[in-house]
């Protein structure tokens, strides 16, 4: 699959040129690796939330295709958090103030005290029919008590992992083929470009699914 290099395109768009819809990042940080006290200051807190909180970042541009949906908590030790890049611009709320998605990360990043860490990671991302990818085997058709059972999805393990690409979960419709991932991978907080993640897991889901087979028919037998 052809990416465009992130200097390529106009604007803070990550997914433009992709088949990808969601990326999102799974944080889980010592106490020891992070300023807490000021990072919840910073999130209106006083002091760590005995709940999870839940906000969301609009676009500062209307040219950007994304915003961030955020997830916070204080567990024993750790704060644990989840980073979800989700597709189309939103315009931000009257009152809302930086960070805007765009900046989301580099703003983050000021209260991380190791740059690099290792991650989880999860995408979505749906392949229409003539983009090549498929699992040549489903729909399976089975009989099962008086009807038929339709078999259109599979999860299987990748081993070794691909691009930090370790397990995926895909259902194949008339429309496409919908993947849904998860990945190990190490993020540069100070560096971190969304597109850049997005395009080398790609890379590796195009390797999975051998999309270089004649007329782009390949696909998983």
């Amino acid at each position: 699959m052809a990416i465009i290099e992130a200097s390529e395109v106009a604007g803070h768009q990550i997914f433009s040129g992709t088949y990808c819809r969601l990326f999102a990042l799974e944080l889980e940080i010592k106490e020891a690796d992070i300023k807490a006290n000021d990072f919840w200051k910073a999130m209106g807190r006083s002091k760590p939330p005995t709940r999870r909180i839940h906000s969301t970042c609009g676009s500062r541009s209307g040219s950007t295709d994304y915003h961030v949906h955020l997830g916070w908590s204080a567990k024993d030790d750790c704060i644990t958090g989840s980073v979800e890049f989700a597709k189309n611009y939103r315009k931000p709320e009257p009152e809302e103030q930086e960070p805007f998605a765009e900046d989301f990360i580099n703003w983050f990043s000021q209260f991380v005290l190791r740059s690099e860490m290792r991650i989880g990671c999860y995408c979505d991302f749906e392949y229409p029919q003539d983009s090549g990818r498929r699992i040549k085997f489903l729909p399976l058709k089975l009989p099962f008590q008086g009807v038929t059972a339709e078999i259109d999805g599979v999860s299987f393990r990748i081993v070794p992992p691909k691009h930090g690409v370790e397990k995926i979960w895909a259902t194949q419709a008339e429309h496409g083929l919908s993947v849904h991932l998860h990945a190990e991978r190490v993020i540069d907080f100070s560096h971190f470009d969304p597109r850049r993640e997005i395009a080398d897991i790609s890379v590796g889901l195009d390797s999975i699914f051998d999309t270089r087979t004649e007329n782009a028919k390949g696909g998983i037998q």
